[in-house]
């Protein structure tokens, strides 16, 4: 009998380890979650993926991408519209009303989708080159210099000061809506934080314009074009000139050059 017992007792001693070995078991998704993939904002890079699951959460994508559900609990509705296999694609800069629906008859969860345009840049960028605007997403867009001139389409900006692109798009209803964006087309920028490292320095690039050059001056010592890191705390100076080739050099506008207190440095 002493034998049978303690045998039993050697078994319970190896058992307890194994069954707290045993993994719990991972709590379900709710049927309700609302699934997102962004596009990848360059070629050859892996898209942005994600979740919601809160009713009247809403959410924002930067560009495209695709919303899901899982259809094998849930039916998927944009705008009113059955979306098959529970997944739609969202091609197009506007607001949604996106509806997840259980097939169990649970109840429903209704998020809103708000589709960035997809300019490239954010709001109240500095270009420091003559760029090219587009709008990846966008049924029309326009860009309109602080005079109020369009710009046209598909051909650089060459000049300086302050533009708006505008993109139109349509919300739940289908009404037209707008989003705008203010950038700057400037002969010199700065950054408070080092690309590379992200650290606190202050970062003064210098633009590069076709037909013209720029000359510019930091604490009175000339820099080159492209990117001069600051790493000494305190206040800072800039001055800068524009000229057409070789010819006579113009004074820098005010509004081609970062603000002086932007040129401070805390460390």
């Amino acid at each position: 009998m002493k034998r049978v017992i303690a045998f039993l007792l050697s078994c319970c001693f190896v058992l307890v380890p194994l069954l707290y070995a045993v993994p719990a078991r991972a709590e379900e998704t709710p049927w309700s979650t609302l699934f997102y993939t962004v596009d990848p904002a360059n070629e050859g890079e892996d898209g942005q993926s994600g979740r919601v699951q809160l009713s009247g959460e809403l959410l924002t994508l930067p560009r495209k991408g695709e919303i899901r559900c899982d259809a094998s609990r849930a039916r998927l509705l944009v705008n009113g519209e059955l979306q098959p296999e529970g997944k739609c694609r969202l091609d197009y800069f506007g607001k949604y009303e996106v509806r997840v629906e259980s097939l169990n008859d649970a109840g429903a969860v209704t998020y809103t989708v708000q589709e960035l345009p997809d300019f490239g840049f954010w709001k109240d960028h500095v270009f420091t080159e003559f760029p090219v605007i587009t709008c990846n997403n966008a049924e029309e867009f326009e860009v309109i210099s602080s005079d109020r001139r369009r710009m046209p389409a598909g051909e650089p900006i060459k000049q300086f000061g302050e533009f708006s692109a505008v993109a139109y798009g349509k919300n739940s209803a289908g009404e037209r809506i707008s989003d705008e964006y203010i950038f700057y087309i400037r002969y010199c920028k700065e950054l408070g934080t080092d690309p590379a490292s992200g650290k606190r320095a202050l970062v003064v690039t210098v633009g590069e314009f076709e037909g013209l050059t720029v000359r510019a001056e930091l604490d009175g010592t000339p820099i080159e074009a492209g990117e001069t890191i600051v790493t000494a705390v305190g206040q800072h100076s800039l001055t800068a000139t524009v000229a057409r080739g070789e010819g006579e050099a113009e004074k820098a506008n005010a509004m081609m050059m970062p603000k002086t207190e932007d040129l401070l440095l805390q460390i």
